[in-house]
């Protein structure tokens, strides 16, 4: 009733003035005044209306900075732009200590720390311990952007001191813990929905890589039957392994919730494996219900969408604001923008059957949102403009003239919905946005773009020592399981032992970085050449896009260091850094730097062009990618020294895919087989693949995205190994990788297309088939890149990369970066698939590029 109190004012006083006999102009001026009263009231009620922007969590936490922090050893204090903080270098371990302000002991309260990871590549580790022997591990995952501010829930305590030790990847800082009392409203330490400020971001993430030993984590059984896979067999790495749900009883349903704070806004994704039958997916769990996302594998009429048994789909379930998506492998499959926002919290749901679950990634999703209610977003109106708070008429926004835009300071936006008459449409366009009047809004919602993309990490190569552990085995488990193995009638063949790879060795099969000139040296801590420079060559070949950081010094003159990508036959794209006085430096990009001074240096290597960055220079050159995948380290002079050498290769960007099989890469469809996901032991480097067993069958991995026109198919291949035992011998079995198969073909069929073999026709041939029939072929003889040598090693190199690249009409074979098999087709067929796969072999696949070269 409040914008009725204007014109109640009014009529009172004509009211009055009606009733007195001697109506003068002394009610006339009374009259005026009241009326003019009255719209100012209507003016301020019903047009400038309403509350104040929802920004806060509503806990009242205590932030502890660094200064009250106890530095117990690898970390020191600096001063930075944001304040002082601890710095944890190198390979980001260090300890610390805090305790609690004193009028805040003996409260339950949840931990955050707030850290921002300095490295390129590698995820942050912090564990939390108490006096008591409690302990809780977080873990800020690799793909969370460098250098910005994060903050890591480490869990609830009472302690009134606590340790956190750093076991991260990559140095870091630590600007300091807040305490956030237990049972508050339970947001993060920060405005949850930063439109406009600082971002927060924050990451929950699981892969279910451990032990049983280690327990469930972050992870709360509501109901159900759950229970990480596990086995001590050293052929079965527990990067296979994932979480199986089920429920306990027919009519039931299998509940698995993730613990801390509820989120505001979330995108949360896992892979799932159902069994048939099985209908499965995710959850948001809230205060006072469940909202289900499900998918039935198999045949049934429950409405669901349907998905093939026993294959991989990534499902994730975007909620922020007043929207819900539902997504199948990056397929939209529902959608609402009526659901409430409230807090909640992603969960894993089995309703019938059994599925498996893995790699869970939540990450936040910062939102704001506009009803004239609750939620107010910070806008911008121009001078002339007229908008206006409507809220009960059901009208957010009401523009009559002019422009209204969000104000400054606000992040990239994800996505901008706005309501009229009932529907949701999506108003971002090109970025640039603002509303135009007229316009009648019943809702609007922005939402923040999501953080960095997903990367494939290498390193960072620190240079400590000689050697670093090898990937490829598991070695974390705890003192109950180690005795456990020690007791068990099969020690001898799961006893562990630590394995090393050297970083620098005579080829790159068995070491990080291969000699090819030179002489290289690990020594004090970083990677030096020796007085007459040399060459060294990284073990994979990297030939797609990707970013290469590292750190440089020349202390001479004339020294001179050369990055060479992208190489293929001895030729690619060289990126050269030099002292005043070298010599040949030409190269596509020429780079002088201090002499004695390190420098950091980031190369970033895209598909028409290189940039590369020198501090805070810039240089770039449009370059002709090729399909070469080779990087080298020249240095010439003396005094040249490389420390810090990172490389990401990005999963997914516009027109390249990357799977590097150290996660379930549910972009691929599974056939024939057995396929077992990063399966068996390795005697050379290796730390995750996909392996085929199909001595007496055949298998294929079909990428789901489909491809026409110009593309390239790269893998790697190498032995399938079966351990046996310390004691037997032998010790352990490599499998010949025969009949390997690489295909662009017209849907799911290797029959189709163009499909090459290489290792085929008992190891004595590679062949290029067309729709079945043979077009091409070339003798593996004593020059071919791959030798079949038999023994213990069958193949040598034990580890090769294969490529298959149409350019039009012409069709490609690479092998190991030889160019080994060249067909024109005169009439050349359309095709929309990749896949790749053998028959009668056992082998592992790993580091698979899909490229689009069109």
């Amino acid at each position: 009733m409040k914008d009725h109190i204007a014109s109640g004012l009014f009529l009172v006083a004509v009211s009055m003035a009606m009733k007195n006999r001697f109506f003068s102009a002394r009610w006339f001026c009374l009259l005026g005044l009241l009326a003019l009263f009255g719209l100012a009231v209507w003016w301020c009620v019903v047009w400038r209306g309403g509350g104040e922007s929802v920004r806060g969590s509503g806990t009242d936490e205590r932030f502890v900075g660094v200064r009250r922090a106890l530095r117990l050893a690898g970390v020191e204090r600096k001063l930075t732009a944001a304040g002082e903080v601890l710095s944890f270098a190198g390979d980001g371990t260090g300890q610390a200590e805090f305790t609690r302000p004193a009028d805040w002991t003996d409260r339950p309260c949840r931990i955050w720390a707030r850290v921002r990871p300095l490295g390129a590549a590698g995820a942050v580790r912090i564990l939390l311990t108490t006096p008591e022997g409690d302990e809780h591990a977080a873990i800020l995952p690799g793909q969370a952007e460098r250098d910005r501010w994060h903050w890591l829930d480490l869990g609830a305590t009472v302690a009134s001191r606590f340790r956190l030790t750093g076991q991260g990847d990559v140095a870091w800082h630590l600007q300091g813990v807040a305490l956030v009392p237990d049972g508050s409203a339970g947001e993060v330490p920060a405005p949850p929905v930063p439109l406009p400020g600082t971002e927060v971001e924050r990451h929950f993430g699981d892969s279910f890589d451990r032990s049983p030993g280690h327990g469930m984590g972050e992870w709360e059984t509501r109901t159900g039957e759950w229970q990480v896979e596990f086995s001590f067999d050293p052929n079965r790495l527990p990067l296979q392994y994932s979480l199986l749900g089920r429920p306990a009883a027919a009519g039931a349903e299998a509940l698995q919730e993730t613990t801390g704070p509820a989120w505001l806004g979330s995108r949360a994704s896992v892979a799932v494996f159902p069994a048939s039958g099985a209908q499965c997916g995710v959850a948001l769990v809230t205060e006072n219900s469940v909202e289900r996302y499900l998918v039935q594998a198999g045949e049934g009429e429950t409405g669901l969408p349907r998905v093939e048994p026993e294959q991989w789909y990534l499902l994730t379930v975007e909620a922020w604001g007043w929207t819900r998506r539902f997504f199948i492998d990056g397929r939209e499959v529902a959608v609402r923008h009526d659901a409430v926002p409230v807090p909640h919290r992603p969960a894993l749901l089995v309703v019938a059957g059994e599925a498996r679950f893995d790699d869970v990634q939540v990450a936040s999703v910062a939102w704001g949102g506009e009803d004239g209610l609750a939620y107010r977003l910070p806008w911008q109106v121009a001078t002339d403009a007229d908008w206006r708070r409507l809220p009960e008429r059901g009208v957010a926004l009401l523009g009559r003239r002019g422009e209204l835009v969000l104000g400054t300071g606000m992040p990239a936006l994800h996505e901008v919905l706005l309501w009229q008459d009932g529907e949701a449409r999506n108003a971002l366009g090109d970025g640039n946005w603002g509303l135009s009047a007229p316009a009648r809004l019943e809702r609007v919602a922005v939402a923040a773009a999501a953080g960095s993309a997903s990367m494939f990490r290498s390193g960072p190569y620190t240079f400590d020592g000689p050697t670093i552990p090898d990937p490829s085995d598991y070695l974390d488990f705890t003192p109950e399981e180690w005795e456990e193995i020690r007791r068990s009638p099969d020690v001898d063949k799961l006893a562990r032992k630590a394995k090393e790879t050297p970083v620098v060795g005579r080829d790159n099969q068995y070491a990080i970085w291969g000699t090819e000139s030179g002489r290289w040296q690990v020594a004090d801590g970083v990677l030096e050449a020796g007085r007459r420079g040399g060459r060294l060559r990284f073990w994979q070949e990297l030939d797609g896009a990707f970013t290469l950081d590292f750190r440089l010094r020349i202390m001479a003159g004339d020294g001179l260091a050369r990055v060479i990508v992208g190489e293929q036959n001895g030729v690619g794209i060289a990126v050269v850094f030099h002292g005043p006085g070298a010599a040949g430096t030409t190269g596509d990009v020429a780079c002088p730097i201090a002499v004695g001074e390190w420098v950091a240096a980031r190369l970033e290597l895209a598909r028409d062009r290189v940039v590369v960055r020198v501090g805070e220079e810039s240089r770039e050159k449009q370059v002709v990618r090729g399909v070469g995948g080779g990087l080298l380290l020249e240095a010439e002079g003396g005094g040249v020294a490389f420390d810090d050498v990172a490389v990401a290769v990005p999963r997914r960007t516009a027109g390249q895919w990357f799977h590097g099989f150290d996660r379930r890469e549910p972009d691929w469809w599974r056939e024939g087989g057995p396929w077992v996901d990063h399966g068996g032991v390795s005697c050379a480097l290796a730390s995750s693949w996909v392996s085929l067993l199909a001595p007496e069958s055949r298998g294929m991995l079909w990428h789901k995205q489909q491809y026409s026109g110009d593309v390239m198919l790269a893998a790697n291949v190498e032995e399938n190994t079966e351990w046996i035992g310390w004691q037997q011998d032998p010790s352990h079995i490599h499998h010949p990788f025969d009949n390997m198969v690489l295909c662009f073909g017209q849907g799911q069929n290797a029959d189709s297309g163009y499909r090459l073999e290489v290792n085929s026709r008992d190891r004595t041939a590679t062949v290029l088939y067309r729709q079945g029939r043979e077009v091409a072929k070339v003798e593996q003889d004593r020059n071919f890149p791959i030798q079949y040598v038999g023994g213990h090693a069958p193949y040598r190199p034990r580890r090769n990369r294969l490529a298959l690249v149409r350019e039009g009409n012409r069709l490609r074979a690479i092998v190991n970066g030889v160019e080994v098999l060249v067909y024109e087709d005169s009439q050349p067929l359309p095709t929309d698939s990749v896949g790749i796969g053998g028959y009668r072999t056992q082998a592992n696949f790993s580091r698979v590029m899909v490229r689009r070269l069109d």
